[in-house]
C-alpha cells in the first residue's frame, strides 16, 4: 500500500508525492489542478481474474497490482537490476534507489525541492520549478557523492513521473495512448499515436514482466528518429501527461509499466541504450539535463505547446517580416552580382535578414572560412553595407563543427590533432571529420575565424548547420565514450551561446540538415530553428504545421521558394505554407513578373498582420486527412486560436473534391482578412468556412476576430 505524503499546488498544476508503506520509495505524480480530488481507491491486488483465480485461491495470495517507482532513477555499477525481465529494456528501479531515504521537502516560491540521503552521505537533490506564468515544470536532479568511494553511475534520469493513471482503480484497459513524433531527414516530427494495447504494453495475467518503450538518440544529430518528447493520454478522463528533455546532446526517454501504473522517465542515455556511464568521485556532483513536465486536460498539441515558453529568448516581434535565403537561388554559388539584383526585390517584400548559404568560402582551406574573393570582389563587408542601404542585414552559413578536407589529407589541413577520435582513430562520416570543442585551441581558432569574421564584416545573422553526426561516443578522460561525447556536446552548445556575447546583436539559426536540432535546448540556444530541408516540396505545409508543436512560431523557419514558373495556385500554396512560421523566401525573386510580385506582396501584407498573441499564445489544431507527406491527398486545416483571434490556413492537396466545409472553433467569429488562390471561392458565416471551385494544390488563409 501507499499513502500521499505531500501535495504541491502550483499554478495550473499539482504534484502529489506518494510513499510505499513497506519501503522508503517515494513516487511523484503530476496532475492538472484539481485532479488530486478525483483520485480513486486503487485495487490492492490481482486474484479474481480468470487467469489468476485458481492459483491465488489455492495458495491464498494475490499478485501485486501496484509497484511504486521512485521519483528519481539512478543505478550504480555492481548494484542489482530490477527483476521481472527488466534488464535489456529498462534500467529503472535498481537496488541503488534503496540506498536513499527522503529527508526533506521544501516549497520555496515557484520551486519544490526534495532531498534524499544515504547512510554514507550520498545525496539526491530533486528540484521542480514552475516558471512564472507557465503551465509546465522544469525538473533537474543532482547526485552528490559524499561517500569515500568513487561511484560508477550507469543510469541517471532528469525526472521520473509516475502513477499514471490515478483516476482508474485498475490498469486502465483500453484507456491509454502513447504519443511520440518520429523524425527523419526532410520529414520531421510526424505524429505517432498508439494505444497501449497496440504497443503490447498491457500488464500480464499476474502483473509480472516489465513493459517498456525506450527510445532516444545516441548520436549528435539529436532528434534523428524521434523528437525528445513523449506523452501518455488517458482518453477516458481527457488528461494527457507529457515530458520532454532538452536534447542538445544524446538522450533517452522511457515509457514503462510494471503492474498497473505507467511511468515516464528520461534524461541522459543509459549504459544499456548508449554505453553511457560516469565515474563520480568523492566530493563530485553529477547534474542531469533539464526536463520539462506537464499534465493537462486537452490533447497532444496542447501538451507539447505548453513547453514552448522554455524557448523564449527575447520579446516577440510586433510585426513578422520574411527572411531571405539564397540557397534555393544559387545552390552553392552565391555570387554578389546576382544577389545584388535580388536585394531590392527582397527589401520590397519586407525582408530584414538576407542570408548567404554554403559556397561563399574557399573549400581548399578547410576550417579556415576564407572568403571566395571572386564572388565578392569588393570584400564581404562591402556586400553587407550594400544590403544595409536596403534596410537589410546580411547573414552567413557556417558548418564549423565539422571539418571537410576535400582533396587534402587530414594531416595536410594542419588540424589532425583537433578532431574527435574513437579508439585512437579519427572519426569520419562521409567527407566529414569532427572538431573537438573540448580543446582550447579549437575554441580559440573558431573565435578568430568565425566570431571575428562576423563582427568585422557587419554580419547580423548566422546559420549554423551540422550535416554529419558523431555516432555514439569519442575518446576522452572518461572510460565511457558516450560520457566523453556528452562533454564535447556541452562545449559545442557553450560556443553557440558565446557567439551572442562575441558578436552583439547577432541572430543565430540552429540547423542540422534541416530540422535535426529542433529540440527544446537548441531552440532555447538559437533565435531561429530550421524545421526541415524540404525546400520546395508539396509536403511543406504538413511539416510546418507539426513543427509548431516544437518551435515558437517566430523561431520556426519555413522554406517559401518562389519560381517564375509558379502560377497563382502554386504561389498560394507556397506562401500560405510560409505563414506557418518564420517565412523564409528563396528562389528566383528577381525573375518574378510584376503580377507575381504583386501577388506575393498581398500574402506578405496578410502575414505581417498576424499578431504576437496569435503566434505565441494560442491553441494549435491540425486537421490533416493525408497519411502521406510526399504524395499528400485530401486537405489540411491548421488553426491557431487565441482569446480574441483566429488564424486558419487551409491547403488542398491532390483531390477530386470541388466543395468543402470546415467548422470554426466555438464562438461567434467575424472575418477580418483573407488571402487565397484566385480560383478558390469561399463564404464564411462566423461558424464555418465553405469552399467551392477547389483545385489541387491550392491554399487560403483567414484571420477572424471574435464579435
Amino acid at each position: 500500500m501507499y499513502n500521499m505524503i505531500n501535495l504541491w499546488k502550483t499554478g495550473e498544476l499539482e504534484v502529489a508525492f506518494f510513499k510505499e508503506e513497506k519501503t522508503d520509495i517515494v513516487s511523484m505524480a503530476v496532475l492538472p489542478a484539481g485532479a488530486s480530488e478525483k483520485i480513486v481507491p486503487h485495487r490492492e491486488g490481482i486474484r479474481d481474474s480468470v487467469a489468476a483465480k485458481a492459483i491465488c485461491s489455492t495458495l491464498d495470495f494475490a499478485f501485486p497490482s501496484n509497484n511504486l517507482e521512485s521519483m528519481f532513477q539512478i543505478k550504480f555499477a555492481g548494484d542489482f537490476s530490477f527483476p521481472q525481465h527488466g534488464p535489456g529494456v529498462d534500467m529503472r528501479n535498481s537496488t541503488t534507489i534503496n540506498r536513499f531515504k527522503l529527508v526533506s521537502q521544501e516549497e520555496k516560491g515557484n520551486s519544490f525541492t526534495s532531498i534524499f540521503e544515504s547512510e554514507d552521505k550520498m545525496k539526491i537533490v530533486h528540484t521542480l520549478t514552475r516558471p512564472e506564468g507557465c503551465r509546465y515544470l522544469e525538473c533537474k536532479t543532482e547526485f552528490f557523492n559524499g561517500s569515500e568511494t568513487s561511484r560508477r553511475v550507469e543510469m541517471f534520469t532528469s525526472f521520473s513521473m509516475g502513477m499514471i493513471s490515478l483516476l482508474h482503480p485498475d490498469d486502465a484497459p483500453e484507456s491509454l495512448k502513447l504519443h511520440r513524433y518520429t523524425t527523419t531527414w526532410s520529414s520531421e516530427a510526424k505524429h505517432l499515436e498508439q494505444t497501449f494495447e497496440e504497443l503490447n504494453m498491457e500488464i500480464s495475467w499476474q502483473s509480472a514482466g516489465v513493459r517498456s518503450q525506450r527510445f532516444g538518440q545516441r548520436s549528435t544529430m539529436v532528434n534523428k528518429e524521434y523528437q525528445p518528447f513523449a506523452a501518455v493520454e488517458d482518453i477516458k478522463h481527457g488528461i494527457i501527461w507529457a515530458a520532454a528533455v532538452e536534447a542538445t546532446s544524446p538522450w533517452e526517454l522511457v515509457v514503462s509499466r510494471y503492474c498497473d501504473f505507467v511511468n515516464i522517465s528520461g534524461g541522459l542515455p543509459d549504459r544499456e541504450f548508449a554505453g553511457w556511464f560516469k565515474d563520480v568521485k568523492p566530493g563530485e556532483t553529477l547534474t542531469s539535463p533539464v526536463a520539462l513536465l506537464t499534465a493537462r486536460y486537452g490533447n497532444c498539441n496542447d501538451a507539447a505547446r505548453d513547453f514552448l515558453p522554455y524557448q523564449k529568448s527575447e520579446e516577440p516581434q510586433q510585426v513578422m517580416h520574411p527572411t531571405f535565403s539564397e540557397w534555393c537561388t544559387t545552390w552553392g554559388t552565391p555570387a554578389e552580382e546576382r544577389l545584388l539584383k535580388i536585394a531590392p526585390v527582397a527589401a520590397s517584400l519586407g525582408v530584414k535578414y538576407f542570408q548567404i548559404d554554403a559556397g561563399w568560402f574557399r573549400p581548399e582551406e578547410p576550417g579556415d572560412w576564407t572568403l571566395k574573393n571572386e564572388l565578392y570582389p569588393n570584400g564581404y563587408k562591402a556586400f553587407s553595407e550594400a544590403l544595409e542601404k536596403y534596410g537589410m542585414k546580411s547573414g552567413l552559413w557556417f558548418e564549423f563543427e565539422n571539418l571537410y578536407p576535400q582533396q587534402k589529407t587530414l594531416e595536410e589541413t594542419g588540424k589532425a590533432d583537433w578532431v574527435l577520435t574513437l579508439d585512437g582513430f579519427p572519426l569520419r562520416s562521409g567527407g566529414a571529420y569532427f572538431l573537438d570543442f573540448r580543446k582550447p585551441e579549437v575554441i580559440s581558432h573558431m573565435t578568430g575565424k568565425v566570431a571575428a569574421f562576423l563582427r568585422d564584416n557587419k554580419v547580423g545573422y548566422i546559420k549554423i548547420d551540422y550535416n554529419a553526426a558523431v555516432p555514439f561516443g569519442v575518446d576522452g578522460d572518461s572510460a565511457s565514450p558516450a560520457e566523453n561525447l556528452q562533454q564535447h556536446a556541452a562545449c559545442v552548445r557553450k560556443f553557440h551561446e558565446d557567439l551572442h556575447r562575441l558578436v552583439p546583436g547577432l541572430r543565430i539559426e540552429e540547423c542540422s540538415s534541416g530540422g535535426h536540432r529542433m529540440t527544446p535546448g537548441w531552440a532555447k540556444t538559437g533565435d531561429y530553428v530550421s524545421c526541415t530541408d524540404a525546400h520546395e516540396g508539396v509536403e511543406i505545409p504538413i511539416l510546418a504545421a507539426e513543427a509548431l508543436n516544437f518551435c515558437y512560431f517566430d523561431k520556426a523557419l519555413v522554406w517559401t521558394t518562389l519560381r517564375p514558373t509558379d502560377d497563382d495556385n502554386r504561389l498560394s500554396y507556397s506562401m500560405c505554407a510560409g505563414m506557418m512560421g518564420q517565412m523564409t523566401l528563396s528562389g528566383d525573386l528577381e525573375q518574378l513578373s510584376a503580377e507575381q510580385l504583386a501577388t506575393v506582396k498581398k500574402y506578405v501584407e496578410f502575414y505581417e498582420k498576424i499578431s504576437p498573441e496569435l503566434r505565441l499564445n494560442s491553441k494549435l489544431r491540425i486537421d490533416c486527412s493525408s497519411s502521406s507527406r510526399v504524395y499528400p491527398s485530401g486537405r489540411q486545416v491548421m488553426t491557431l486560436e487565441s482569446a480574441d483571434e483566429l488564424l486558419q490556413i487551409v491547403h488542398f492537396f491532390e483531390t477530386d473534391v470541388q466543395t468543402a466545409e470546415f467548422a470554426l472553433p466555438a464562438g461567434d467569429w467575424e472575418l477580418a482578412d483573407t488571402v487565397k488562390a484566385d480560383s478558390l471561392e469561399f463564404s464564411a458565416d462566423g461558424k464555418c468556412v465553405r469552399f467551392t471551385g477547389i483545385a489541387p494544390f491550392t491554399a487560403a488563409a483567414f484571420r477572424f476576430r471574435k464579435k
